[in-house]
C-alpha cells in the first residue's frame, strides 16, 4: 500500500509538471480499476521519489503521455474516486 501512496503521489506531481505530449485520448470507459495503468509494469517505482523518478525516466514518451493521461481520467471521472482516494 505503501508503494501505491508513493506512485499515486508521484504521478500527480509528474503530471502538473510535464509538458504534454501527443497521447491517446483515454476515458474511464478504457480504464479497469485492477490495472488503471494498463500494461505499464509498475513494480520498479520503488518506494521513494528517487525509485520513482529513475522508473519515470527510464520509460518512453508514449508511455510517459499514457501515463499523464491516464491519470487525468482517474484524477476527473467519479467512478475512480475510491481508487485515487485509497492509492
Amino acid at each position: 500500500m505503501y508503494i501505491l501512496k508513493t506512485l499515486g503521489a508521484a504521478l500527480w506531481i509528474v503530471t502538473g509538471l510535464a509538458v504534454p505530449v501527443a497521447a491517446q485520448n483515454w476515458t474511464a470507459d478504457d480504464l479497469y480499476v485492477d490495472r488503471p495503468f494498463g500494461n505499464i509494469e509498475l513494480g520498479r517505482t520503488g518506494i521513494s521519489q528517487t525509485d520513482f523518478q529513475a522508473f519515470f525516466d527510464n520509460l518512453s514518451d508514449q508511455q510517459r503521455a499514457e501515463i499523464r493521461s491516464r491519470c487525468a481520467v482517474i484524477a476527473s471521472d467519479g467512478r475512480f474516486s475510491g481508487f485515487a482516494t485509497s492509492v
